[in-house]
């Protein structure tokens, strides 16, 4: 009775050996889609903060060009400087290139001074538009300020 046992067991033994095999492959296979689809997440994401990176550099560049108009517009020493244009005539267009400084490489702003129709005071319109090059994307941010002359 125990050398019938005994066969009994060896014969399952040996049919479950290939199972073996199958089951190993089956979790490599499973592991190694798990990895492919995490380092796509991990992609996707670095792609994401490059893209949020970017903006606010356009973005605080595109600040820097209105800070720049304003400081044209009104200079420290007091009166209004002469750099916006009419109402009726074309904005004039000024480029600040911020691509040397550190912080906005890649950047460059434009921005133009509008003065609007107003029977009080002037009403100055500045629209300032800054694009940065990251090589693989470009992020552009543009802002809008409006001044009265007091």
């Amino acid at each position: 009775m125990l050398f019938i046992s005994k066969m009994c067991l060896s014969a399952q033994a040996s049919r479950q050996q290939g199972s073996t095999i199958v089951i190993a492959v089956f979790i490599i296979v499973v592991m190694s889609l798990l990895a492919a689809a995490l380092t796509r997440m991990l992609q996707d994401s670095q792609q994401g903060i490059g893209y949020e990176v970017y903006g606010t550099r356009a973005y605080l560049a595109a600040n820097a060009g209105i800070e720049q108009a304003f400081i044209r517009l009104f200079p420290l020493g007091g009166g209004v400087g002469s750099f916006c244009a009419d109402p009726d005539d074309p904005p004039v267009i000024t480029l600040l290139d911020l691509s040397s400084q550190t912080a906005f490489h890649g950047c460059v702003v434009t921005y133009e001074c509008q003065t609007l129709a107003d029977s009080t005071r002037k009403l100055y319109q500045i629209d300032s538009v800054a694009e940065c090059d990251a090589g693989e994307f470009v992020t552009r941010r543009k802002i809008q300020a409006q001044a009265k002359e007091i």
